[in-house]
């Protein structure tokens, strides 16, 4: 006869819990557990996995175009920059820098305008600083050249004011005098030579020239910008680094990192994550009250078959442990379910997403309130395996005090109400 590697307690309690001379009522109290410890789980695994994926977007996406950190002049502009941009670099943990020249212009098409900015960049110091050429279509960075009066917008800005690639842009740009005062607004023009995409909201705000002819519009010299871009090799730690590298270098300079300008949405991130796990974990917790119940429902079901056990020599601790194996088995069933649904609408999230977006026909992120417009999604199973590990806990913290109660049940008594 072969042995039986199933524990007494896990048999008897797949079978209590699955007897069908339970109650309707026990058994929808059951079933609600299940499906509450199920939907709690889901939506923390699909929480985080939103999180995870809205942390690598900002990585990837606002991070490769927006610098480690910049230097830009205490007072107007930046001269000599070259030299700036050597004594940072002389740091190792600073990679390489790029100078830039902003011009704040109104787009003039068709009797509308658009308020933006133009960043003058140099295309070949640019590449090494960020990767602002993965978003240009067609490798249109390379048409931004000196007196070419080039330009490369963004597609929502394209798509809004209906432009098309060799269209000419009229520009008005108000630009300092000698006398420090504003002159007349200047009108400039550039040839559109490319598209970037990256799907958020520096679709609409930024547009990228050469800096020669940023410098020309706003009357720089050749040595001259408005600051210089700067590379690190730990952007977490880039705006440490940036400052201890511009004390040690005496640069009399304003000094930034991306933490200024968006290190709210890496902060936002994190709490949203915090404030996931916290709330999501308290439903399983109230999910996991209805094993409570259910558990003590059965043992009011099951005393006399209990008596009998326990008659037949069976020990408290063995009824405790069966017990505690039914609330096992079906806070189990609804945290499997709970992993398996979350991580397919993970997978899919987007997807469900954009179907949410065409059956309510309202838009879930408008990508000019915020950095992307889609939902992205990063499925890292150690989060899966923490959301289940915790929510088993949960579950076995709830079957103690049901199982503790069996102790108070007398076989004498039971059986004796059976006669």
């Amino acid at each position: 006869m072969g042995k039986s590697f199933i524990p007494l307690s896990l048999m008897i309690g797949s079978r209590f819990g699955s007897s069908k001379k339970k109650t309707g009522f026990v058994s929808f109290i059951t079933l609600s557990s299940i499906i509450g410890i199920a939907i709690g789980v889901i939506a923390l695994t699909v929480g985080l996995s939103a999180m995870n994926g809205f942390e690598r977007e900002l990585e990837d996406r606002v991070l490769s175009v927006i610098p480690h950190g910049d230097i830009h002049g205490a007072y107007g502009s930046l001269k000599d920059y070259r030299s700036y941009g050597e004594k940072m670099t002389a740091d190792p943990h600073i990679l390489s820098y790029a100078p830039y020249v902003n011009v704040n212009a109104l787009l003039d098409r068709r009797n509308e305008f658009k308020a933006m900015v133009i960043k003058g960049i140099v295309p070949e110091q640019e590449r090494t600083v960020v990767a602002v050429d993965r978003f240009i279509e067609n490798d249109a960075l390379s048409s931004l050249v000196p007196g070419g009066n080039n330009i490369i917008i963004g597609t929502t800005i394209a798509e809004k004011f209906d432009i098309k690639k060799g269209d000419r842009l009229n520009f008005m740009v108000s630009v300092n005098s000698t006398a420090q005062k504003l002159s007349t607004p200047k009108s400039i023009s550039f040839t559109v030579s490319g598209f970037f995409h990256m799907s958020g909201q520096l679709d609409g705000l930024v547009s990228y020239i050469h800096m020669a002819d940023a410098q020309k519009i706003m009357n720089m010299e050749d040595d001259e910008v408005d600051g210089i871009c700067l590379k690190t090799d730990d952007f977490l730690q880039s705006n440490q680094i940036i400052i201890q590298r511009a004390k040690q270098a005496r640069i009399m300079a304003y000094v930034g990192s991306w933490m200024q300008t968006q290190g709210h949405l890496y902060s936002d991130i994190q709490l949203v994550r915090l404030v996931i796990y916290i709330s999501l974990f308290i439903v399983i917790c109230v999910a996991c009250f209805n094993i409570v119940s259910s558990l003590m429902m059965i043992l009011n079901d099951k005393r006399s078959s209990i008596a009998i056990l326990m008659s037949m020599g069976a020990r408290n601790s063995l009824i405790r442990r069966i017990f505690v194996s039914i609330g096992l088995i079906n806070g189990s069933i609804g945290i499997a379910a709970g992993l398996g649904i979350g991580f397919l609408l993970s997978w899919k999230l987007n997807e469900v997403f954009t179907l949410l977006e065409k059956i309510t026909g309202r838009t879930l992120l408008d990508k000019e309130l915020y950095f992307i417009d889609f939902i992205p999604s990063e499925i890292h199973l150690t989060d899966f395996a923490v959301v289940g590990a915790g929510a088993l806990l949960i579950c076995f913290a709830s079957t103690i005090y049901p199982a503790f109660k069996t102790s108070g049940i007398l076989p004498a008594v039971e059986l004796s109400k059976g006669r």
